[in-house]
């Protein structure tokens, strides 16, 4: 993927026909629904899955390459997401058949750091529709969805990387300013090693909808 990015932008950068490429500024503030599932089916077979939302918000900096490209970078934060789930645990007793319910809150928070490129389709002078894929660096700030299930992982920190694409639309409010919206996913599929139990499979599903606000330079 990353020979196949770098090889889009070398064929876009050879018809710049542009001689003053402008540089763009973006803030990106809106809403991530999260969709995770996690399995450990070696031990005690245990798995769950879990749904939620959280506020999004991130900034974005373009450097266009020719009339219809344009290279990203940027900074997305997919906000914290509390998983609440109910854990039965057995009261201690053998053969009683009775369990203990306890409350489970697990706060998870993601970000990622994109590089990309961005492709566009002018609709008329100021309004375009736009493509974007590339890689999204995330990383997990403490808890990752492998904590959904009954395990002694201790890796906090996790990360790793997966492709993300979006799609959207721009209006150019003047000549530097304009205004846009955006539709992002991207999914991370992972292995945890446990120390003494077994891995734990998960995953996790992020779509965004953001608002975006730009500057050209």
């Amino acid at each position: 993927m990353n020979k196949y990015l770098f090889g889009l932008v070398f064929l876009a950068s050879n018809s710049f026909a542009s001689s003053t490429p402008s540089f763009t500024t973006e803030f990106l503030i809106g809403s991530s629904s999260h969709k995770l599932h996690a399995s450990q089916d070696f031990d005690i077979g245990d798995k769950r899955s879990s749904s939620n939302n959280s506020t999004s918000h991130g900034i974005r900096f373009g450097l266009p390459i020719s009339e219809y490209f344009s290279v990203e970078l940027s900074k997305h934060f997919y906000g914290e997401a509390d998983h609440s789930y109910i854990l039965k645990i057995p009261s201690g007793f053998i053969h009683d058949y009775v369990f203990k319910s306890i409350p489970v809150s697990l706060p998870i928070e993601t970000n990622a750091l994109k590089f990309g490129i961005k492709g566009h389709v002018n609709i008329n002078a100021k309004l375009n529709v736009n493509l974007r894929v590339g890689l999204a660096n995330w990383r997990y700030k403490q808890y990752s969805p492998a904590m959904l299930v009954i395990n002694d992982i201790q890796e906090q920190s996790h990360s790793g990387r997966d492709v993300y694409f979006s799609v959207g639309s721009e209006y150019e409010v003047s000549d530097s300013i304009y205004i846009g919206f955006e539709y992002s996913q991207f999914s991370i599929k992972e292995t945890e090693q446990g120390v003494y139990t077994a891995d734990v499979s998960y995953s996790h599903k992020i779509n965004d909808l953001s608002l975006v606000l730009g500057w050209t330079f």
